[in-house]
């Protein structure tokens, strides 16, 4: 699972053993904070325990605090 891009609710699955996922409606003049998450545990009746990867940054984009 993908959330894309960092810090919006928005997420793209990549699907079970997935290697890659597609982000589409970007614009490529502006940079993007990225977080990769693998679904750990799914809870009936609650969110999934879900592990996120550090956010990665692209075209001068920093993270949000």
């Amino acid at each position: 699972m993908q959330q894309a891009p960092y810090g919006k609710v928005a997420f793209v699955n990549a699907g079970v053993g997935g290697k890659s996922a597609t982000v589409s409606g970007l614009d490529p003049r502006k940079g993007y904070c990225f977080r990769v998450g693998a679904v750990l545990r799914i809870n009936p009746g609650r969110e999934p325990n879900v592990s996120w990867s550090a956010p990665r940054c692209i075209r001068g984009a920093k993270p949000r605090a």
